[in-house]
Formats: C-alpha cells, sequence, structure tokens
C-alpha cells in the first residue's frame, strides 16, 4: 500500500533540498517525490524534515549536528539503490539545529 507524506523540506542528499515536497512509500521504499500542490489526497502532513536514505535503519535519538546526521544518512547514495524515507522531529528549522528531544522514525 502507497503512502504519502509532505514536509516542510525532504533532504534527498547532504546539500539537495526539496522545499514543501511529498514523499510516496510502498513497502518500506521510497517510490516518488514530487512537490506539493495545495492539499494532496490520501497524503499525511507531518511537518519538519524528511531525510531520504539507503539505510534500513537509523538511530531513534539522533546525535551530534544536523549536517552530521545528514552525511550518516545520506551522504554517498550509489544511484539505484532504495531508499527509505525517515521523518526528522525536534530540530530548528530556521537554524537546522537538532533539539535535546529530536528523533528520528522510520516512514
Amino acid at each position: 500500500m502507497k503512502r504519502r507524506y509532505a514536509a516542510h523540506f525532504v533532504y534527498a542528499a547532504p546539500g539537495v533540498r526539496h522545499k514543501l515536497h511529498v514523499v510516496e512509500v510502498e513497502e518500506g521504499t521510497v517510490s516518488g517525490l514530487f512537490p506539493l500542490q495545495g492539499e494532496e489526497e490520501s497524503t499525511e502532513w507531518l511537518g519538519g524534515i524528511i531525510i531520504l536514505s539507503p539505510l534500513e535503519h537509523a538511530p531513534a535519538q539522533p546525535v551530534g549536528s544536523f549536517h552530521g546526521l545528514l552525511e550518516t544518512l545520506c551522504g554517498d547514495v550509489p544511484p539505484g539503490v532504495p531508499l527509505h524515507a525517515y521523518h526528522l522531529q525536534g530540530v530548528d528549522l530556521s537554524t537546522l539545529s537538532l533539539l535535546p528531544h529530536a528523533t528520528l522514525r522510520r516512514l
């Protein structure tokens, strides 16, 4: 079953940020990424940040810096590798600083 999630920002790689995008996930793998066009049918608004990563498992409670987390999750992704989506909560969107209660949840 396909699920759609929207967020303020979607990071596909360090330095590759998409603003107001929808991530489509099917059977645990990202199957689509497209701009948010108003209210999308069957799309769950998560807000914050979604990170796309080839890693099947990531720490539930990230430590260090936001940029370090990005580098760990999606720093060197070979073409054609299946991606997984993670929702990052507890980040200051204006400074991209991880807050003490930051969590990472696989979608």
